[in-house]
């Protein structure tokens, strides 16, 4: 697809997670309907970061994010303010789907890249769940997701590590770039899995 139908694409998938997300602080505290029409209108807004300028602030910001989000995990005790939960979900979805369009349309062979990129999140995810249901013992953080285990994650590492050989092979790329990207991938991941187990959980 050419890069703006792919945005679109992927934005009608980011924006059913947003409605998603409501249910993390709760439809009483935050309407659906207007929670979701101010993330697009967020998305419309931030096309003009989608330059090379920008994009390396709107991956910083992201890992910022994500850094707190490891310290929450640490730190998960007692119930989130559904607001703090609100204010989250922008910071947790609107940079992803920045950066893949980013890529798409910015870098050298960028929709193969982007693509290589989530083959190696869905092998991640799919090497986690099947290693883990199998071979899973040692739970990784049992009180926040009792079912995700050591096992799953080394799964999820091994099968991620697969595809982006075979991706790198595929596209001519270094490996070492697409193994460290697999590896990045797959520890963020699992914060993500984790996060979103918290707030469920929170729920």
């Amino acid at each position: 697809l050419p890069t703006w139908a792919m945005a679109v694409a992927m934005g009608v998938i980011w924006v059913a997670g947003v409605w998603e997300w409501t249910r993390f602080a709760g439809s009483r505290i935050v309407p659906p309907a207007l929670y979701t029409v101010f993330f697009i209108a967020l998305m419309l807004a931030s096309e003009w970061l989608l330059d090379n300028r920008y994009a390396q602030w709107v991956a910083a910001i992201s890992m910022l994010w994500w850094l707190l989000a490891i310290i929450s995990m640490c730190c998960y005790k007692k119930k989130i303010p559904a607001m703090v939960v609100a204010i989250s979900g922008p910071f947790a979805l609107l940079p992803a789907w920045l950066l893949l369009v980013y890529i798409h349309g910015a870098v050298p062979n960028g929709p193969a890249i982007t693509l290589s990129a989530l083959i190696i999140v869905w092998a991640a995810d799919i090497g986690a769940y099947f290693f883990g249901r199998r071979y899973g013992r040692v739970k990784l953080v049992p009180r926040i997701s009792p079912g995700k285990s050591w096992e799953g994650v080394l799964g999820g590492v091994s099968t991620a590590v697969v595809a982006a050989t075979a991706a790198g092979v595929a596209l001519g790329v270094p490996l070492g770039a697409f193994i460290s990207i697999a590896l990045a991938a797959v520890l963020i991941s699992i914060v993500g899995d984790l996060t979103f187990s918290m707030f469920k959980r929170n729920v």
